[in-house]
């Protein structure tokens, strides 16, 4: 039975452009006098993991060192490593398969 209702969740799910889009920018109402938003959120939920993702993950060192090289400043590096984290969580949930960095 448990793997019916993991098909079932698995069909439910939304696109990963829309579960990133909907957890980045959508307010919600903290309390009656003002509203917080998602963003302000999630990033709480990814940006210790995203300083250490910058200095040891293989897949996200490169892209922070990357973007910094550019010219852009390192705090958008830093969310953009964020958003790159929240999108392998993602394909990690989606294929049931575990983090496998690829040369």
């Amino acid at each position: 039975m448990p793997s019916d209702s993991l098909s079932e969740a698995q069909a439910n799910r939304p696109g990963a452009k829309q579960a990133i889009s909907e957890s980045h920018a959508r307010p919600k109402a903290r309390d009656q006098n003002s509203l917080h938003s998602a963003t302000v959120e999630a990033s709480k939920l990814f940006y210790l993991p995203a300083l250490v993702a910058i200095r040891h993950n293989p897949a996200v060192k490169p892209f922070y060192e990357k973007l910094v090289a550019k010219g852009k400043p390192k705090k958008s590096a830093l969310i953009a490593c964020e958003r790159k984290l929240l999108m392998i969580c993602y394909g990690v949930v989606k294929s049931g398969k575990p983090f496998e960095v690829t040369p």
